[in-house]
């Protein structure tokens, strides 16, 4: 299916799915993205920086995956600096 994404824009998803994925490829054409990462952080993050002045906040899974927990109220949604 495909539907818009507030702050965002166009993307295609399934709601059977688990998990719905980005590309970093086309986010990074609408925002300024930043990696927090390293071989000793404990807590390796993407960072996407939206156009209303919030931090959208990808943290590393287990497998290998950076993940935004939509369900979760964590400080994900914070204005930037």
């Amino acid at each position: 299916m495909v539907r818009d994404v507030e702050n965002y824009g166009q993307v295609w998803y399934s709601s059977d799915s688990l998990a719905n994925i980005l590309s970093v490829a086309n986010v990074r054409k609408k925002f300024r993205i930043q990696f927090i990462t390293g071989p000793d952080d404990c807590a390796p993050t993407i960072e996407v920086y939206r156009k209303d002045g919030t931090v959208m906040r990808f943290v590393e899974h287990n497998i290998g995956l950076y993940v935004h927990d939509v369900g979760k109220i964590n400080d994900s949604d914070i204005k930037s600096k």
